[in-house]
């Protein structure tokens, strides 16, 4: 379990040495062109330091999030199932719609040293 508590996004899934994390409940319309409509109060951030967010931040803002649009399109708005959106050496980005057939649940962290 993390150490980070997140108000949105899915819970349970940031390991325990991720360094920082951000969770968010976005509004969900399946087959659009950008499926995933992240409404500014519905985001949560935890982190151990200001460096850590702040790189997470630019990491999602510089194109993850574009490339989480794309992968998210289509799939059963009634799911419970958790997907991985995205995921390399720093960044793993998850995301279901948790059975609420409207929202779409993502997290993503900035991965640990080990």
């Amino acid at each position: 379990m993390s150490q980070y508590k997140l108000t949105w996004g899915v819970r349970g899934v940031v390991p325990e040495d991720a360094q920082a994390a951000w969770g968010a409940r976005a509004i969900y319309s399946p087959g659009a062109a950008r499926p995933l409509d992240l409404v500014w109060d519905r985001q949560s951030v935890g982190s151990g330091s200001l460096k850590s967010m702040d790189h997470l931040l630019s990491l999602l803002n510089g194109g993850i999030l574009n490339t989480v649009q794309e992968v998210t399109r289509g799939g059963d708005p009634g799911s419970q199932e958790v997907a991985v959106l995205y995921d390399d050496d720093e960044v793993r980005v998850v995301g279901s719609p948790q059975g609420s057939h409207g929202y779409y649940y993502v997290t993503a962290w900035l991965k640990g040293a080990g």
